[in-house]
């Protein structure tokens, strides 16, 4: 299965109000979506480019499949062949600018503003489908007002851990870092490697380092925002010092030494092997871990421990992924109706089924998979958005290298800092 990697923050005050609902239930300027052609969606052949893919379930075909079953006149063509972040956010944008084979799109948080600002969105706003979402998830979306992609996934991070083994060795749950930290000492010590995400495929690393990117969020909400207007640098004490406990944590050997030339594939192998322990994830690892791929011990899921003793903890939890109609569709209608059919509780169903994936879609179902009770808690729970929906494109993408070159030891954390503010400063 493949999985992936913003200026438009989630407010914290509004994650709940969205997972309260989920729970109970070419170029050119910016087009709004209206009447095309007489008769052309009867012609109509749109592609979809996406990341969200299932392969074992066949999806997005199986969506594919049920649209045009609804909708005979129109085609639909996925293309999900890129297989890193990097890969996928080049081969979108280079779809944008020559302005064809990319009809919808599922548009990453990090990138919305800019598609945005280049005008190769579709405006959304006022259609009557974005009425199967909550109020709060409709706004995680905006930009400077406007919707120009309707919200695809309600995205939760956390750490999966062995019940087994916890027991074996007496541990806890641990509820803020200097806990976790315990925890990974006596893991190590008793010859168990605490983490290993899968850094060959580079967006793990993103979840890896979440512990310490998360606290930023939480102690400054607008941290990154200050970063796009340059007020704030990665070159200033607030990352240098985040970059330096990232570097000792990975000195202290809790992280695989293998991690470099592991997929994420390889990674939850080896989690399920009991070769690791502990693995910071999203809740779309759901599908990995569950059915044919469930291990041979019980699974736990704990809050990601950011937070130091006597502090609150503040979950992850974001819409990641939205859906958008390109401005420079030849088919703008059928393009959109592909959309609503997204956005719609039949839709949203097919969507949660497949991917194992929470759908910020109004009456979307929570029993898609076993493991959805062990995420449901963390839901409830006070949230902030994922800091990598807030953080730059290029930015982060030189971030999370520079943290593989941090764990080779090639290079500092002040030069991790300069390498990516460097990569800041020519977005800005």
């Amino acid at each position: 299965m493949k999985k992936g990697l913003g200026k438009v923050p989630v407010a914290a005050a509004a994650i709940p109000v969205i997972v309260a609902l989920v729970l109970l239930t070419g170029c050119g300027q910016q087009k709004t979506a209206g009447k095309g052609n007489a008769g052309q969606e009867e012609r109509a052949e749109i592609y979809y480019t996406t990341w969200r893919a299932n392969p074992d379930k066949n999806y997005p075909q199986v969506l594919i499949d049920e649209f045009q079953k609804r909708n005979p006149g129109i085609r639909v063509i996925a293309q999900t062949g890129t297989t890193t972040t990097e890969e996928y956010l080049n081969d979108q944008k280079l779809r944008f600018l020559a302005g064809n084979n990319i009809d919808v799109t599922t548009i990453r948080a990090e990138s919305r503003r800019d598609y945005v600002n280049a005008g190769y969105l579709l405006e959304l706003t006022g259609g009557d489908f974005l009425k199967n979402f909550t109020d709060s998830a409709i706004d995680a979306v905006r930009v400077d007002g406007k919707v120009y992609s309707a919200p695809s996934a309600l995205n939760v991070a956390g750490v999966y851990y062995n019940k087994d083994i916890f027991t074996r060795l007496n541990l806890q749950e641990p509820a803020n870092w200097e806990e976790f930290l315990e925890v990974s000492e006596k893991l190590k010590a008793a010859g168990i490697t605490p983490l290993g995400n899968g850094w060959k495929d580079i967006w793990p690393v993103s979840f890896e380092i979440f512990p310490f990117l998360h606290r930023i969020v939480v102690s400054d909400p607008g941290a990154f925002e200050r970063v796009d207007r340059g007020e704030l640098k990665y070159t200033d004490p607030v990352f240098v010092n985040t970059f330096k406990d990232i570097s000792d944590f990975i000195k202290k050997g809790y992280i695989s030494k293998d991690v470099l030339g592991l997929s994420d594939d390889a990674a939850i192998t080896l989690f399920r092997q009991q070769k690791t322990a502990l693995l910071i994830q999203g809740e779309f690892t759901m599908i990995s871990l569950s059915g044919d791929n469930a291990p041979g011990f019980e699974i736990g899921v704990f809050p990601i421990p950011h937070n130091r003793a006597g502090e609150e903890n503040v979950v992850p939890i974001t819409i990641y992924s939205s859906e958008a109609v390109a401005a420079s569709s030849k088919y703008p209608e059928a393009a959109l109706k592909f959309v609503e059919f997204l956005s719609s509780a039949d839709g949203a169903k097919l969507v949660a089924e497949n991917l194992s994936a929470f759908s910020p879609v109004i009456g979307a179902p929570m029993d898609f998979n076993p493991l959805v009770g062990l995420w449901q808690p963390l839901l409830t729970k006070k949230s902030a958005d994922f800091y990598h929906s807030l953080q730059n494109s290029a930015a982060q993408a030189e971030m999370l290298k520079g943290v593989q070159l941090l764990f080779q030891n090639q290079i500092t954390p002040e030069e991790l800092g300069q390498l990516v503010q460097d990569a800041q400063d020519k977005k800005n």
